[in-house]
């Protein structure tokens, strides 16, 4: 028999699009293997989602991103995404060319999803890529830890870092509620932070 790729609560799947239709609001889907994905996983912001790598890897399908969240418009923060990995053999996620976690904002009310990483490793041309496309744009990512050796850039965002090694650069605009905290972590390049208007 075919093993399992993936699980979500306690329900194991041997096909991981099955896995992903499975993995709905307030639900974990834990990785069982290595997996290819064959579209991008969307998520909306208003939804609380985690993912449990381990120690094993997803990799984007050819040419997407492997993770993207939609704007849903909404205005108070809310956990929509949290990644965690084993620590000492840590699994990520694959997006070659492309994005790990990609976010777009649409619209022009703010829009507060929290994603928070933990640790994994994480290899695309962007680790973390949020775009505001001029409009008020304020999505709020928190890393723990992990390896991103693709580049983080978030446009008016509030990003908040307490440890990890950062191997691309990171770009972070922000306005007057997205604000920067840098308390630990290993940094090769910062392209652009902008000052608050307050802090």
């Amino acid at each position: 028999p075919a093993k399992p790729k993936a699980k979500v609560g306690n329900t194991e799947y041997t096909n991981m699009d099955d896995a992903i239709a499975a993995w709905t609001n307030n639900t974990t889907l834990t990785l069982l293997a290595n997996v290819t994905l064959t579209e991008v996983i969307k998520i909306k912001s208003t939804e609380a989602r985690t993912l449990e790598l381990g120690t094993y890897t997803m990799t984007a399908a050819s040419g997407n991103h492997a993770i993207e969240i939609t704007c849903e418009g909404r205005s108070s923060a809310s956990y929509a995404l949290t990644i965690n990995a084993d620590a000492t053999n840590p699994g990520g996620i694959s997006a070659k060319g492309n994005a790990c976690i990609y976010y777009k904002k649409s619209g022009s009310t703010k829009d507060r999803p929290i994603i928070r990483i933990y640790n994994g490793v994480f290899n695309g041309s962007y680790s973390i890529n949020s775009i505001s496309n001029g409009n008020t744009n304020c999505p709020q990512v928190w890393i723990y830890g992990g390896v991103f050796n693709g580049n983080v850039n978030l446009t008016k965002n509030m990003l908040r870092v307490w440890g990890g090694t950062f191997h691309g650069w990171i770009n972070c605009t922000g306005d007057s509620s997205a604000y920067r905290e840098i308390s630990g972590g290993r940094f090769k390049s910062w392209q652009f932070m902008t000052a608050d208007a307050s802090t």
